[in-house]
């Protein structure tokens, strides 16, 4: 799909996702709900090989995936702004209890709340970030996030070549986070 919005949808109690796209350009979701989905990598939006994604003003709740990214799972992605989103209450059972950062580039995450998702087995109860370069994070509310067998209960940042911490990371509010070890 090539320039695609939706907007002001919900979508709910979806299996094997809500939303896939793959080699898809320039695809924007606003004002919209997805929630109580299940799916193996992002139970509520499963991206991979795409350029231009857009999530502004969603939210994603209580979506349980048994692999990656209970909320969303982004790989391979060029262009994607994280704006204004709420991600409550999601659950992955590997890594990335809200969202599954994996080889993106040019990511703005800002104004957003990460509250109460979980990771069960891995990493980053709210985010978890791998082999992703040129990433903003500004001004997000990361609280009260799990992950209970493993590191970054707020965001779990996995370092590779090119890596460095992203842009605006001392505006963004920690709170309440819990993991075997890196709580935030």
């Amino acid at each position: 799909a090539s320039n695609v919005t939706v907007s002001s949808s919900r979508f709910s109690s979806n299996q094997w996702h809500s939303v896939m796209l793959d080699g898809s350009a320039d695809v924007r979701l606003s004002h919209c709900s997805i929630t109580n989905s299940s799916g193996v990598n992002g139970a509520a939006v499963s991206a991979t090989d795409c350029t231009e994604l857009s999530f502004v003003e969603s939210v994603f709740a209580h979506n349980t995936a048994t692999g990656l990214g209970g909320a969303l799972y982004l790989q391979n992605i060029q262009g994607i702004r994280i704006q204004s989103c709420d991600f409550v209450a999601n659950i992955a059972e590997q890594s990335g209890g809200g969202v599954h950062f994996e080889s993106c580039y040019a990511v703005d995450i800002s104004h957003n709340s990460f509250d109460r998702n979980v990771v069960l087995s891995h990493s980053g109860g709210g985010l978890f970030v791998s082999a992703s370069t040129d990433i903003g994070m500004h001004a997000n509310a990361i609280a009260n996030n799990v992950a209970a067998q493993g590191g970054g209960g707020g965001l779990y940042w996995r370092a590779s070549s090119g890596m460095v911490e992203p842009a605006g990371q001392e505006t963004n509010v920690f709170s309440g986070n819990a993991a075997l070890y890196g709580d935030d």
